[in-house]
């Protein structure tokens, strides 16, 4: 499966707590060199910071939060980072500078579970010093890496966003249907300006294909029905591999009826009452 990774800078500071000394221009933490926020004293917090929403759906991997940092001094220096989720400010650990701008990284995935949490998600940091320590901070970062069936199928069939209409997804079935006919022997027609019949055997073999397209359709587009699939049904089972079980066993099936040696007989109890 595709794992992408979508790495976005802060673009929203909210000037809650501003304790530390900001050099540069709002957001002080975006993707710039010029701009950047400093404190020499412990205990000061600077807040808030956002992101953009991110456009990413499917399967979350990670989340992490990362950040350019420095210290220039005798003492010690850290940041505490902290992130709203849940209602509540979470403290997620302290970051260490050293004496060189570090790119160093915090891992969030055990506390921002869902696209709803990190879109809503907001930052602020606090210092962390002892002796004397002047601490820098620059190039606050959110970084998500996900998987997601439908940009597969967008990098596949080289489509964009907006490619993603129901004409397409009939045309995806389309191809499905040629599968199972190539493979089974059959002569499905093409779904394109036609609903699919749930009395059909034959079609409902390419519900069970096509379910896969289908929950990778509904990554990227709105909840509607499809001739007579129940997307919902489709997108919320969790049992991925079912389906595709479902669909070798349901061709194999299809063969032997295509040759006059046996009738079409679903596997697992499988019948038109389980996709619609």
């Amino acid at each position: 499966m595709k794992m992408t990774t979508e790495t976005v800078y802060t673009n929203t500071f909210s000037n809650l707590t501003a304790d530390w000394s900001e050099t540069g221009v709002t957001p002080y933490l975006h993707d710039t060199d010029a701009d950047f926020i400093g404190t020499s004293v412990d205990a000061k917090v600077e807040s808030n910071w956002a992101f953009p929403t991110s456009l990413g759906l499917g399967t979350i991997n990670s989340v992490k939060f990362g950040l350019e940092l420095l210290g220039v001094g005798a003492g010690t220096g850290a940041i505490k980072l902290e992130v709203w989720a849940n209602g509540i400010w979470n403290d997620v650990g302290n970051v260490a500078s050293t004496n060189v701008m570090e790119w160093v990284e915090t891992d969030v995935s055990t506390l921002l579970t869902t696209w709803a949490k990190i879109n809503g998600c907001h930052v602020r940091l606090t210092s962390v010093i002892t002796g004397a320590m002047l601490l820098y901070a620059r190039r606050l970062t959110r970084i998500i890496a996900y998987t997601n069936i439908a940009q597969q199928i967008l990098d596949e069939n080289r489509w964009t966003i907006a490619d993603i209409t129901i004409a397409n997804v009939q045309y995806l079935i389309d191809n499905a249907s040629h599968y199972i006919n190539l493979m089974a022997g059959t002569t499905i027609p093409n779904l394109v300006g036609d609903v699919l019949v749930a009395s059909d055997n034959e079609l409902t073999v390419v519900k069970m294909l096509t379910a896969l397209l289908i929950r990778a359709y509904l990554d990227r587009g709105p909840n509607v029905s499809l001739g007579s699939i129940s997307i919902t049904s489709v997108l919320t089972d969790p049992q991925y591999n079912l389906f595709t079980d479902m669909v070798t066993k349901a061709i194999e099936q299809l063969k032997l009826d295509a040759s006059g040696t046996a009738g079409i007989a679903f596997a697992v109890g499988t019948d038109d009452a389980d996709l619609v």
